[in-house]
C-alpha cells in the first residue's frame, strides 16, 4: 500500500492544477459511488470547489500517493467549529487509507484553529462514506436536508474535537 501525503493549501497556495485534480477526483468518485460508467466532465466541478474555497480561512487538503493526487478535502472555519464541505478519494485508491489520512489531517488543522467541532453533510444512501466517517469517530445527528441540485437526502455528522492529552508517566 503506497504511503499517503496530505498537503494543506490555502486559497492563495492552491494552483489551478491542484483544483483541477480535486475536480477530476470528485467526478470519478461520484460516478463510481452512483454506479455510472462514465463520469461527468470534471470541469463542471470547478465552480463548486472554488466556491467552497472562497470563504476566509478555507483550505484545500490534497492527498498524494504513488506520485499522483489520490484524494482531497475542502474545509473552512466557522466560529467555534469547522465544516468539511468536500471529501473524495480517487476510486483507484479506495481501501488504501487515503480517506482516513485526509480526515486525520483535517482534524489536526481544525484543532490548531481552536475549533471544538467538525461538521459535514453526507448523502444518506452513501454507505461507504458513512462507514469511513463512523470509523473515524464522527457521530450522526438528526439534522437532514436535501442536497442541491440532486434533491437526495443528506444527514449532518459531527466530530467533537479536543486537545489530545499527553500520556502521563507513572
Amino acid at each position: 500500500m503506497p504511503s499517503t501525503r496530505v498537503r494543506v493549501l490555502t486559497t492563495a497556495e492552491a494552483t489551478d492544477d491542484d483544483i483541477a485534480s480535486a475536480a477530476r477526483i470528485w467526478a470519478e468518485a461520484t460516478a463510481r459511488r452512483d454506479g455510472l460508467d462514465t463520469p461527468a466532465p470534471w470541469e463542471r466541478q470547478l465552480a463548486g470547489i472554488r466556491a467552497r474555497l472562497a470563504p476566509p480561512g478555507a483550505v484545500l487538503f490534497l492527498a498524494t500517493g504513488s506520485h499522483r493526487p489520490t484524494g482531497f478535502g475542502v474545509a473552512a472555519p466557522d466560529a467555534q467549529r469547522a465544516e468539511l464541505s468536500y471529501l473524495a478519494v480517487d476510486p483507484r485508491a479506495w481501501g488504501q487509507g487515503t480517506a482516513a489520512a485526509l480526515l486525520a489531517r483535517v482534524e489536526r488543522w481544525a484543532v490548531t484553529l481552536g475549533a471544538h467541532e467538525l461538521t459535514l453533510w453526507v448523502l444518506d444512501d452513501n454507505a461507504r462514506a458513512q462507514g469511513v466517517y463512523l470509523r473515524a469517530g464522527w457521530t450522526p445527528t438528526d439534522e437532514r436536508q436535501h442536497a442541491q441540485p440532486s434533491g437526495r437526502l443528506e444527514r449532518r455528522l459531527t466530530r467533537a474535537l479536543h486537545e489530545r492529552p499527553t500520556p502521563s508517566r507513572s
